[in-house]
């Protein structure tokens, strides 16, 4: 264990002053300090206060947060279908925040195919009876325009 930090001057005669039973807003009051410093100082001498936590509380742990990346991943949709796929009790945006800082996830907006007409539903239903004598391996590698 290593040394202690020496206690200053300030502290030491906040001590000193304390035993002789003064109480902590007349000591206080003497040095010029706080009160909540004289107390700080009397129930923990030498040591100093941790800097209290900012910010608001963690609302994904890691566990989570790898599960949003996996489903993600593998193609489950966007934030509100993992969301609800995992019934997580969290905001939409607060997944989309998760995955905004996955530097390998990249944001790509779906692109919406053209509608089709009724004329062109009909001329690809006759053009798909025209050749439906054709065998299955020609028609595997058939890619419509509409199809991603």
């Amino acid at each position: 264990m290593g040394k202690a930090a020496e206690l200053t001057m300030a502290e030491k005669i906040i001590l000193r002053l304390w035993k002789t039973n003064m109480s902590y807003r007349k000591i206080a009051e003497a040095l010029g300090r706080g009160k909540g410093t004289v107390e700080r100082v009397v129930n923990s001498p030498g040591t100093t206060v941790p800097p209290s936590k900012r910010g608001g509380s963690v609302k994904i742990d890691s566990r989570t947060s790898r599960l949003i990346i996996f489903k993600v991943s593998s193609g489950a949709g966007g934030a509100k279908k993992v969301r609800d796929a995992l019934r997580l009790p969290l905001s939409i945006r607060t997944v989309q925040r998760c995955l905004e800082n996955t530097p390998w996830l990249k944001f790509k907006k779906l692109r919406r195919g053209p509608m089709l007409k009724p004329r062109h539903v009909r001329a690809r239903l006759d053009w798909a009876y025209e050749n439906s004598d054709l065998d299955y391996f020609w028609w595997a590698n058939v890619m419509f325009s509409d199809e991603k």
